[in-house]
C-alpha cells in the first residue's frame, strides 16, 4: 500500500479497538448506575455515540489497508435519517465552539425511516465537517444544509451542502482531490492524512450518489452531495408475540420496551439470569416466543441461561427465539453465546430497526 505500512496500520487499528470496546463497556456500566432522568445521562450517551463511531471507523481503515478501493463493508439496514443528522450536529456544535466558529444549520424535515448504510452516511458527514473544522480559521463560518425530496413512490433523494469560509483549495489540487493521500501543501494548518475526501468520494459512489466541489484559495469551500435511499415501509406486528427482556440495566429495559411499544408485543421483564430462567421454566409451553437476553448478568450469565433453557425437556425449549444483547463486540464472546444456543447476537447500543428485523425474521 503506497505511503503506508499495511502491517503496522492493521496492528495499530486492532490495538485501538480493544480500549474503545472497553470504554463502551464502562459507559454502559456507568449508565446502569445513574438515574435515567438526570441530565448527565444525555452527555454520557453522546460519549457512547462517539465511541461507537470510532469503533466502526476502525473497521473502515482496516478495509482500506486491505484494499485501496474499499471503504467499508456494506451494512444496510433501516435507520432514522434524523438520528444521523442529530448525532453529527451535536458532535460538531461542541467542536466548532472550540475555535469560535459560527456553525449554522438549515435542516428541512427529515423525519424518515430509510434503508441504507448509515455508517457510510455518518462517515461522509463527519469527514465533510471535519475538513471544514480543520481548514476554517478561528471565528470563521461553517454552514450545513440538509433536505430531502421524493423521486419515486419508494425512494427519496437527500441533498447535503457543507460550506465554509476557510483556506480553500487551488484549481490544480481540485483535479486530484479524491486521490488516496492527496494533500495540498499549506503553511497555515498541519498536513492532513489525505483520507477524508477519498473516503467521502468512495462512499458517495457506493451509494449511487454525486458530489460537487466549488473552492477558491482564501475564499472557502462549498461541497454538495446527493444520494438516493429506499424508504423503509415495513410495519412490525408482534401482537402474537410475548417477549421476555432479561437485563439488569433499567435503562436498557426501558429503551427496548420503547422500541417495541408500537408493535403490539406483550412484554415482560427479568432483572437477572436467575429470574429470567425461572420465568421460562415456570411458564406454560409456548408462552414466550422471544427472549432478549443480556449476556453480562453477573452470577448467572446470559450464555448459561441460554444453555439451561435449551436443555429443558419441553417442546418449546428448542423453538423459543433467544437473542443475545451485549456491549461486547469480541468475536469470542459472540461465538460463545451462539454456541450456547442463542439464535442471534446484537451489540449495544441497540438500533431500533435492526432489533425489530431480528425479532421478525
Amino acid at each position: 500500500m503506497i505511503g503506508l505500512d499495511e502491517k503496522n496500520l492493521s496492528f495499530f487499528i486492532h490495538e485501538l479497538r480493544s480500549p474503545i470496546s472497553t470504554l463502551l463497556g464502562i459507559i454502559e456500566e456507568v449508565k446502569s448506575q445513574l438515574d435515567p432522568d438526570i441530565q448527565v445521562i444525555k452527555s454520557i450517551e453522546k460519549i457512547e455515540d462517539v465511541a461507537s463511531y470510532m469503533l466502526s471507523l476502525s473497521n473502515n481503515y482496516l478495509e482500506i489497508s486491505k484494499n485501496e478501493s474499499a471503504c467499508i463493508v456494506s451494512n444496510e439496514r433501516p435507520f432514522h435519517f434524523r438520528d444521523i443528522i442529530n448525532y453529527v450536529v451535536s458532535v460538531f456544535n461542541f467542536q466548532f465552539s472550540l475555535k469560535n466558529i459560527e456553525f449554522t444549520k438549515k435542516i428541512n424535515y427529515l423525519d424518515l425511516v430509510v434503508n441504507g448504510d448509515c455508517i457510510k452516511i455518518k462517515q461522509i458527514l463527519i469527514n465533510l465537517l471535519s475538513n471544514s473544522f480543520k481548514y476554517t480559521p478561528n471565528y470563521g463560518k461553517v454552514s450545513l444544509e440538509c433536505e430531502s425530496k421524493s423521486i419515486s413512490e419508494d425512494e427519496v433523494e437527500f441533498k447535503i451542502i457543507v460550506e465554509d469560509n476557510g483556506i480553500g483549495m487551488s484549481k490544480e489540487f481540485l483535479k486530484k482531490v479524491f486521490d488516496l493521500y492527496a494533500c495540498e501543501r499549506n503553511e497555515v494548518v498541519p498536513k492532513g492524512t489525505g483520507l477524508g475526501l477519498f473516503i467521502i468520494h468512495n462512499n458517495i459512489e457506493s451509494l449511487n450518489g454525486t458530489i460537487k466541489i466549488d473552492s477558491k484559495v482564501n475564499h472557502g469551500t462549498k461541497i454538495g452531495i446527493k444520494f438516493p435511499l429506499k424508504i423503509h415501509k415495513e410495519k412490525y406486528n408482534f401482537s402474537r408475540k410475548r417477549i421476555l427482556i432479561v437485563d439488569d440495566c433499567t435503562i436498557t429495559k426501558s429503551i427496548i420496551a420503547n422500541y417495541l411499544e408500537s408493535t403490539g408485543a406483550k412484554i415482560e421483564f427479568a432483572s437477572c439470569g436467575e429470574e429470567g430462567l425461572e420465568k421460562f421454566i415456570n411458564s406454560r409451553p409456548n408462552y414466550y416466543q422471544v427472549i432478549l437476553l443480556d449476556n453480562n448478568l453477573g452470577k448467572l450469565e446470559g450464555e448459561i441461561v441460554a444453555k439451561r433453557i435449551r436443555s429443558q425437556k419441553r417442546n418449546d425449549a428448542k423453538k423459543v427465539k433467544i437473542i443475545g444483547i451485549s456491549a461486547s463486540s469480541y468475536e469470542k464472546d459472540i461465538n460463545r453465546c451462539l454456541n450456547a444456543g442463542m439464535d442471534n447476537y446484537l451489540i449495544k447500543p441497540l438500533n431500533k430497526y435492526n432489533l425489530l428485523n431480528v425479532i421478525s425474521n
